[in-house]
């Protein structure tokens, strides 16, 4: 049963050889979006995870005011300077880390 299957899909494919081509090829194309979009958001979520404690780690971010024409909509970082400020509004924290960021 399965090898009648097999064979009239093979002759279904060799008949229609561009209208295949594009059904295997969107499949394909499909399912490379839908993996790594789902490794991205994975990455997302747990990259601090492996931290004692995680889910109390928070990052904090610049929302960019669309006026300024810059392309972006947010940044991951905020100025060095907001620190200080956060630990003198939020008495909660218990340790603030700042990165900075240089080209090489």
């Amino acid at each position: 049963m399965f090898k009648n299957y097999l064979t009239s899909a093979l002759r279904n494919f060799w008949k229609n050889k561009l209208y295949s081509f594009i059904n295997i090829g969107g499949l394909a194309i499909g399912l490379t979006v839908f993996v790594f979009a789902n490794l991205y958001a994975n990455y997302e979520s747990t990259h601090d995870a492996f931290f004692e404690n995680s889910e109390r780690i928070y990052t904090v971010r610049t929302d960019v005011n669309p006026a300024a024409k810059l392309g972006v909509v947010s940044i991951n970082t905020v100025y060095t300077a907001v620190a200080p400020f956060m630990r003198q509004d939020i008495p909660e924290i218990e340790k603030i880390a700042r990165l900075t960021w240089t080209d090489p």
